[in-house]
């Protein structure tokens, strides 16, 4: 059985294909929607560069060996290849972008946390103020003779 790659239902297949690993990809790194196991930083960018490095190498065997041979004319097939490069380098930086002021997010609020529960903590050791219905500010005692 052969498998021909230049007809038009196999083309739209690997279209298809290409368009549905990269919003796989994206959902991974920066999906809006929760996920039982969000990956860290670090995996998210070693995904992420593993995934650069894949797309360029690819991108620059296209345009150095004329692949795929049936793609059309030497320019088409360079020009697709540096399209595929090109902006692939751009959408990179965008989904770094994205990974980086995600955890830039998740570092403000954990801190944002951090300093609520610490104020909370020294709210409840300190007198009520029965007038404002808030923590009174904590008096200094003065040591008596």
């Amino acid at each position: 059985m052969s498998y021909q790659t230049n007809t038009p239902v196999s083309e739209g297949l690997l279209h298809v294909h290409m368009f549905l690993a990269g919003c796989l990809l994206s959902w991974y790194l920066i999906g809006v929607d929760p996920m039982a196991r969000r990956p860290d930083i670090r995996t998210a960018l070693i995904v992420l560069f593993i995934a650069a490095a894949g797309h360029d190498i690819l991108a620059k065997l296209l345009y150095s060996h004329l692949l795929p041979v049936t793609g059309g004319t030497s320019v088409q097939i360079q020009g697709g290849a540096q399209i595929m490069y090109y902006g692939g380098t751009l959408i990179e930086v965008l989904l770094a972008i994205t990974v980086m002021t995600t955890w830039y997010r998740r570092g403000g609020r954990a801190l944002r946390q951090h300093v609520r529960r610490a104020r909370s903590r020294n709210r409840v050791n300190a007198p009520i103020d029965a007038a404002a219905g808030t923590a009174a500010p904590a008096r200094r005692r003065v040591p008596r003779d």
